[in-house]
């Protein structure tokens, strides 16, 4: 049961970083699971897994404009080509840290055009 508890850590480490180091920070990034169809996840399998139905998020994080700016929710899916998909959800963080390179995010590319 403690293991899936909210302690509000994600939520102080967030605040911590907008009131110390909001200077030079990029765009705060949140990994999230996929939340599959119900009605799809109960016959899902590796080779045809279900379709995806939204995101989760903290219920706490707000939907306004400064938010958005600031913080980006990514799930698993976005780093995952669609013939990989079929592994997740994951729960093993150096398989997400493989697939980092695809995802759709310019907040921490580097430019090679001079």
């Amino acid at each position: 049961m403690n293991r899936y508890r909210d302690w509000d850590e994600l939520r102080y480490s967030i605040r911590s970083v907008e009131k110390y180091a909001s200077g030079f920070r990029n765009k705060i990034q949140i990994l999230v699971n996929a939340i599959a169809d119900p009605m799809e996840a109960a016959s899902a399998t590796v080779e045809n897994p279900a379709k995806i139905g939204g995101r989760q998020k903290p219920l706490w994080l707000n939907d306004d404009k400064y938010t958005q700016e600031t913080v980006q929710v990514l799930s698993q899916e976005d780093f995952f080509d669609e013939n990989e998909q079929g592994c997740l959800p994951t729960f093993n963080s150096l398989t997400i840290e493989n697939q980092i390179f695809n995802t759709k995010s310019d907040t921490d590319r580097v430019s090679t055009s001079l």
